[in-house]
């Protein structure tokens, strides 16, 4: 089952990055000049085909100015669409001891 773009690996950046960049009047060439990286990367990151390293997260928030944590939140919070094994086996969590 495919999942929606902005739920995948990257993706959870990609509708923010772009809407903070330009709220600020930026566009991807100067950002990306703003912080030392490839216009391909801020493509790439905006269209959910990579994430950012932590340095680059931190170059991305500095530049647009926010929060480390308001870049990294999005990244750190993957859900998984899969239940849990306890689920999946038809018991109750407590029963797993979990």
């Amino acid at each position: 089952m495919e999942q929606p773009a902005d739920r995948t690996r990257g993706g959870l950046l990609r509708r923010p990055l772009a809407a903070w960049r330009k709220d600020r009047g930026l566009s991807q060439m100067k950002l990306a000049a703003a912080i030392g990286v490839t216009l391909a990367t801020i493509a790439n990151i905006e269209q959910g085909r990579n994430e950012p390293s932590l340095s680059t997260a931190h170059k991305i928030a500095t530049a647009l100015d926010l929060d480390l944590d308001q870049v990294i939140w999005p990244l750190a919070h993957i859900a998984t669409p899969y239940p849990s094994k306890a689920k999946r086996r038809g018991r109750p969590p407590e029963a797993t001891g979990t």
